[in-house]
């Protein structure tokens, strides 16, 4: 069965010193990112997605120039804080949070979005990849 490598980059380092919403890259941005597609030309990477965020478009067109590849907007990679609707699966240490996130940051398929698909900070690698791995299958892009 043909099997398909997922490489995740978070974007490069952004500026946010000017309190901008969406900052773009500060050099040391720009040159991690240009490190990162040196290391990604090595792997054979057939489709760069990235966000609707500007460091993120960012980081995808400079490993995109260096890999002669054209970077995609995929919505499935905007931000997004899922709601659950069942409380009782989610870390207890993550209701506050949770409860706090304002009306138009939440996810509105949160509710049908199942908890085994959401990666916790603090999970254990073997947890984490085993969601992501069902996060995958179920957006199959």
């Amino acid at each position: 069965m043909p099997s398909t490598t997922l490489y995740l980059v978070r974007h490069g380092e952004a500026d946010g010193a000017d309190g901008s919403v969406d900052p773009a890259l500060t050099d040391r941005g720009v040159l991690r990112s240009l490190a990162v597609a040196e290391r990604l030309g090595l792997c054979g990477v057939g489709e760069i997605l990235h966000s609707s965020k500007r460091r993120a478009v960012e980081t995808a067109r400079l490993i995109g120039d260096h890999l002669t590849l054209r970077p995609d907007p995929s919505p499935l990679l905007d931000d997004r804080t899922p709601i659950p609707d069942d409380w009782s699966e989610v870390p207890d240490r993550y209701h506050t949070f949770l409860r706090s996130v304002p009306q138009a940051e939440q996810d509105a398929d949160g509710p049908n979005t199942p908890t085994r698909y959401l990666i916790y900070a603090g999970q254990s690698c073997a947890s984490a990849s085993s969601n992501a791995g069902s996060i995958a299958d179920r957006t199959a892009l």
